[in-house]
């Protein structure tokens, strides 16, 4: 009765906030119609989780507000991916997902829960004093204070470019601290704090970029503009003109199968729910909306599945502090990207599959099947890699021929979706250290794959990493066989599965040239599973007091060697870049963008695709599927080389439009060249180091 008054309460809510959005109510109203619907929802997501999870409430209560937001974006990617995005299918979803969860969790109503794990300091080897979180919450403080006094508009291709050394020593300082603390006596909760308060200060290194880390965000920023505003986004259900593609000689709604969109949908969904809902501008949530969710949810959620791997406090712990250690992990967290997502949602999924596997509930089973289902309006490659792990839970009782048959096939399936994709194909020519630096370098599974120390030159830096990357190897070839012979079942399903993405990963770079499109995004799902091998080892010497010590040190040192590893990328839109290009779009103003060209640097070029909402995309010249624009970089060159009214004549062609603007760098032209220019076109109005033209 007390559930259906809280559906009652939530459905209220869903129904107000449609027509407050429709309405245009006050933010504050429908910011606190949308809290009433979550909370409400919470209900009944933490008595689906406390049946699931052996944790506390506390946790229970954490876990389930990251359930609340994935599940909501899984069902809002629907409408997203394949009719529309408005204020009538956003209400529409939070009524489906508060009726699906009460279904399920009046079901879950009737499992008894499971006993609850401990989470007393009984395995600490130290106490530590209440006054090293006063000194803890000083340095994140100061470090966060360096990032902002750091920032900048100007092109960089590192954040490691202005960041200066005292930060990394403030880092190392943290680590130092956070492992001690996983070593003592202190609570769980305030252990778990101090890791996420970590997390979140090492995240924000990239916000030293004032417009965004990349070129990739401003597609996603363009894609969520275009969602927010209405534009018809194809491919779509909803249209008189429906793509679609024939699939062995049917012809099925490509919007039903568009790997990209429905793949990146879910990211666009999430972004486009909190900026509807909380009038956040688009450009500022996308700097730090991952940041928040992978510090807060990443060790909350390694933790929990920790202890389906080993019922150990100080275990769980580990997992947790060393997340913080792995470039990938560091990388991914800093930038809202859809892979960043998916590696949250992935890790969940298995962590509820290993529940499964210990507790062979039948009612579980059926409710991971209905989330894995669900995954596939997410991160393509996660849902497919979701898939071989959960195939492969339920081939792990089988008779050994056939569980080695079905091993065998699953660890080639990534490898065949890459073939059968065409973007990759069989190798004619075999080089063993290429391939080797492909496989373990390229992969960034510990270091950036620059293989530097960005910071400080270091001369002996390679010798250093691949060193440590051997030993890394080493211990989790060592302990994950270590694992097997102990033959506990779950541990021995988890390690079986890392093999299998590995063999898949490996094969690709193996056998296969081209994009490898799906191996080259493996990295970090195994990176995700290997930090339990790595804890294992850790965890075997973690009752001595000297290993535990020399553990602390080398863990918080190479967490700054990776740290500082990376990332090194040329892509980056500079405030001029973005002042210039948002000066083009206004010109444009009501008229069609299909009638202008902008021929400038690709750069500059994202970020009028994100202020455009795509409606000028790599500036209306012609793209390949790798967004390269051969036409438009080589008349670009020409023009800088030698100014001509007739290569601008011969964008206009190309393009099909009737006016062209041109961007070019101050720095690329002599004075001549410059005056020459202003002649032909006139007196151009400047944007920092940015030129801008008109050619009508």
């Amino acid at each position: 009765m007390i559930n259906l008054i809280i559906l009652s309460l939530n459905l209220f809510s869903v129904i107000a906030i449609y027509f407050g959005l429709q309405i245009g109510w006050m933010s504050i109203f429908i910011v606190t119609l949308f809290f009433t619907w979550f909370v409400s929802l919470s209900v009944f997501s933490n008595v689906i989780l406390s049946k699931i999870f052996p944790l506390p409430n506390l946790y229970i209560k954490l876990l389930g507000v990251f359930f609340n937001i994935f599940f909501l974006g899984f069902i809002v990617n629907i409408f997203t991916s394949w009719f529309i995005f408005n204020n009538f299918t956003l209400s529409l979803a939070l009524g489906i997902t508060s009726l699906i969860l009460f279904c399920w969790s009046y079901f879950f109503n009737n499992i008894e829960p499971g006993h609850k794990i401990y989470l007393g300091n009984n395995d600490g080897l130290w106490k530590i004093s209440n006054l090293v979180f006063i000194v803890f919450a000083l340095l994140v403080i100061l470090g966060l204070a360096i990032v902002v006094s750091y920032k900048t508009g100007s092109y960089l291709t590192s954040p490691w470019q202005i960041l200066p050394l005292e930060y990394l020593v403030v880092v190392f300082l943290l680590l130092i601290i956070v492992f001690s603390l996983v070593f003592s006596k202190q609570k769980v909760w305030l252990i778990m704090v101090a890791i996420i308060a970590t997390s979140f200060l090492m995240h924000t290194y990239l916000l030293t970029y004032s417009e965004g880390f990349g070129g990739d965000r401003w597609r996603h920023i363009g894609s969520e503009n275009r969602i927010l505003a209405g534009i018809d986004y194809q491919p779509t259900l909803l249209s008189d003109n429906i793509w679609y593609q024939n699939i062995f000689g049917l012809n099925i709604p490509r919007a039903l199968i568009a790997g990209p969109k429905i793949s990146y949908g879910f990211q666009w969904s999430l972004v486009s729910i909190v900026s509807k809902v909380f009038k956040i501008d688009i450009f500022s949530l996308d700097k730090y909306f991952i940041i928040v969710l992978w510090s807060l949810f990443l060790p909350l959620i390694s933790f929990s599945l920790a202890f389906q791997f080993k019922n150990k406090r100080k275990f769980g712990l580990l997992v947790s502090a060393l997340t913080l250690v792995f470039y990938l992990l560091q990388y991914y967290g800093s930038q809202t990207l859809p892979i960043s997502f998916s590696a949250l949602y992935f890790l969940f999924l298995v962590s509820c599959y290993l529940s499964y596997f210990k507790s062979r509930e039948k009612l579980v089973l059926a409710f991971i099947v209905f989330l894995t289902a669900l995954s596939y309006f997410g991160y393509s490659l996660s849902f497919a890699m979701l898939l071989i792990a959960f195939l492969w839970l339920l081939a792990f009782n089988l008779s050994p021929i056939k569980k080695y048959l079905v091993f065998f096939i699953l660890s080639f399936t990534i490898f065949l979706g890459e073939v059968l994709s065409g973007f990759s194909t069989f190798k004619r020519n075999f080089h063993i250290g290429e391939i080797l630096r492909e496989v373990f370098i390229k992969g960034n599974f510990l270091f950036f794959d620059k293989g530097s120390f960005l910071p400080l030159e270091i001369k002996y830096w390679y010798i250093l990493s691949l060193m440590v990357s051997l030993i890394f190897v080493f211990i989790c070839c060592y302990v994950g066989f270590k694992i097997l012979r102990e033959r506990i079942k779950t541990n021995v399903y988890l390690i079986s599965l890392i093999f299998i993405f590995f063999i898949n990963y490996l094969s690709s770079w193996l056998f296969l040239d081209g994009l490898h499109s799906l191996a080259r995004r493996m990295s970090i799902f195994i990176v995700l599973l290997l930090i339990y091998v790595l804890a294992y080892w850790v965890y075997i010497f973690s009752n001595n007091r000297l290993y535990a010590v020399l553990i602390i040190v080398a863990m918080s040192f190479i967490g700054i060697l990776t740290y500082a590893s990376g990332p090194v990328l040329e892509a980056a839109v500079t405030e001029y870049d973005t002042a210039s290009m948002k000066y083009i779009w206004d010109q444009i103003g009501n008229d069609q963008p299909s009638n202008y060209c902008v021929l400038a640097n690709t750069w500059s070029l994202l970020a009028l695709e994100s202020y455009s909402a795509k409606e000028v995309v790599a500036g209306n010249f012609p793209s390949d599927f790798n967004y390269n624009q051969d036409q438009r970089v080589d008349i670009l060159k020409r023009f800088i080389g030698n100014p001509s009214l007739s290569l601008i004549d011969e964008a206009l062609d190309i393009t099909r439009t009737k006016s062209c603007f041109i961007v070019i760098d101050y720095n690329s032209l002599n004075n001549s060249k410059l005056n020459y220019i202003s002649n032909l076109l006139g007196k151009p109005n400047i944007f920092g180091q940015n030129l801008v033209w008109q050619y009508r």
